[in-house]
């Protein structure tokens, strides 16, 4: 059987190190274990009832044990509550089973379809053949044909009983239909489900593995059966993103209220007193602290990914924040006179607050930005990956710098500066790169910078200036990169869609037009072979006062 069947799948994943790897390891393992054993315990009535019911349904084995590849490659029998006849006819069939499968009993159907029959699996969890959450192990006769690379990433951990993939196939046998069972597993849905596994395998974590199991709870359920979970959120469900966005956000702007506040109480103490007692002067900043955080979470500031955030967005945060304030001020003054607080204490608080929050959501940038601020002022920066002369300090020129600055690229050059014959513009800086002088200047600023790469993003020149400063830069050592308009382009596209959009528009009223005339000829014919001329002409009156036809 040949592979292709199989799309080849490449992925990169991030490295941890090594205390990470072994730390996730260790706790995955460990609710592993907790799970599987207090499982098997507290279900053992159950399983034992179901074991009942199998021996009544039909005569057999209780239990099945079938053949699948575990972690490394190295094979195991996963155990499963038997749901087909005990009689060569099961064992001769297909490796996958379809609807309507004759081999399945009447109780067993039951069981695949409650997912109670994967049940047993919990002592393959807790003997360490397999994990509650994993990809799902296969068959190792179909194992065989996976692509290489494909099968080292999904052996690389224990097999689940449950993961993304088994929850977005759980009716995988509703799917199968027809004579050709195998070769649609094969090519419609293995496929997919391998992809599904790998993109589990490059987010995974405590958090993913607690979404797949809620997942797998909820889609149990009659009433949920039926319904599609999107695929985003199988790889990265509710509780993730609760945690992620809010949870985490919380507990960060909780200390930094704490903190702000703590600081501004402790300043006003050094000068005056604040009697209020220590422990009333705790609890109420703590509470200050929750509703703060509350209130950002509320107003949507957590939901903003702050590591690529625009400056602007830091507006967010300070409106967050006087709202915050506003609320804490008039609680305070409502609910609890006299003040708890001093109104210039709670004020200096919250803009130390408003402050924390900005802070720590744009630090890695602010470190950035400081540390890039130093190592311009010296020398050193010039020697920083390629050195890079843009040429044009138009919004094409931005864009470039922009595109320099961002990314692997970043990594690899360094803009120096700028250069443009707009004389106000000289001194001046795009994107905090200078722009050091005109076209005019570029033999001397190439040979005194070391410039090994020209970019040339001027979108409106003169043919002759494009032509003399293209000559300019091709008589020296540095490399000329020529940027298409991309801005003049997009705009290009803009109008020209517009256009076609309009004309349309335009055709589509045309034929409209057209069909109510028709109509209203008919009905005026009608009218005149009836006879009635009155109701005719003041048809005739309507059409032209109502409608006037396009000019074509």
């Amino acid at each position: 059987m040949e592979n292709s069947y199989v799309s080849r799948i490449h992925f990169r994943t991030e490295k941890q190190s090594p205390f990470v790897v072994w730390m996730d390891r260790f706790l995955r393992r460990t609710i592993d274990i907790l799970v599987s054993f207090f499982g098997i315990m507290f279900l053992s009535p159950v399983l034992g009832f179901v074991a009942i019911l199998i021996r009544m349904d039909s005569p057999g084995p209780t239990f099945y044990r079938g053949p699948r590849l575990g972690r490394g490659g190295k094979p195991f029998g996963i155990l499963k509550f038997r749901t087909m006849y005990a009689d060569p006819a099961s064992f001769a069939g297909a490796r996958v089973t379809a609807a309507g499968d004759s081999r399945i009993t009447p109780f067993g159907k039951w069981l695949r379809d409650t997912k109670v029959n994967e049940l047993p699996q919990l002592w393959n969890v807790l003997i360490g053949e397999m994990s509650l959450v994993g990809p799902r192990p296969e068959d190792p006769e179909l194992a065989a044909d996976w692509p290489e690379d494909v099968k080292t990433e999904l052996l690389a951990v224990r097999p689940g009983i449950t993961s993304p993939a088994s929850v977005f196939y759980r009716d995988e046998e509703q799917m199968l239909v027809g004579d050709n069972v195998m070769q649609d597993y094969l090519y419609t849905i293995l496929p997919s489900k391998l992809r599904l596994d790998l993109m589990y395998l490059r987010g995974r974590t405590i958090l993913t593995d607690m979404d797949v199991i809620l997942w797998t709870a909820l889609v149990l359920l009659p009433q949920l059966r039926k319904q599609s979970v999107p695929q985003h959120l199988l790889m990265w469900g509710p509780l993730s993103r609760f945690v992620t966005n809010h949870f985490n956000w919380f507990l960060v702007d909780f200390f930094v209220v704490m903190l702000c506040y703590g600081g501004a109480a402790t300043l006003w103490r050094l000068t005056r007193p604040l009697n209020i007692g220590f422990s009333t002067a705790f609890l109420t900043v703590l509470a200050i602290s929750a509703l703060f955080s509350l209130i950002n979470g509320l107003l949507g500031v957590n939901r903003i990914g702050w590591s690529k955030a625009p400056a602007n967005s830091a507006m967010d945060l300070l409106a967050s924040a006087a709202f915050a304030t506003v609320v804490v001020l008039a609680v305070d003054r409502i609910l609890f006179p006299p003040e708890t607080m001093p109104f210039n204490l709670m004020v200096t608080g919250s803009l130390l607050s408003a402050v924390g929050f900005i802070v720590v959501r744009y630090r890695e940038r602010l470190i950035t930005g400081v540390a890039s601020r130093w190592l311009g002022s010296r020398v050193a920066l010039q020697r920083v990956g390629e050195r890079v002369l843009v040429v044009g300090g138009g919004d094409l020129g931005e864009f470039v710098v922009w595109l320099f600055k961002r990314g692997d690229f970043a990594k690899a050059f360094s803009v120096v500066g700028v250069v443009d014959d707009d004389p106000r513009k000289v001194g001046m800086a795009v994107d905090r790169s200078p722009i050091l002088g005109t076209s005019e200047n570029l033999p001397e600023l190439i040979k005194k910078f070391d410039i090994g790469v020209i970019a040339f993003a001027i979108s409106k020149i003169d043919e002759a200036d494009r032509e003399r400063i293209i000559e300019v830069c091709s008589q020296t050592k540095a490399r000329l990169i020529l940027f298409p308009n991309v801005l003049e382009n997009l705009q290009t596209f803009v109008k020209s869609d517009h256009r076609l959009i309009n004309q349309d528009m335009q055709t589509r009223k045309k034929r409209l037009h057209g069909e109510a005339l028709d109509a209203w000829y008919d009905e005026l014919n009608s009218l005149i072979a009836e006879g009635k001329t009155l109701r005719a002409q003041e048809l005739l009156k309507e059409i032209r006062e109502q409608f006037r036809p396009p000019e074509v």
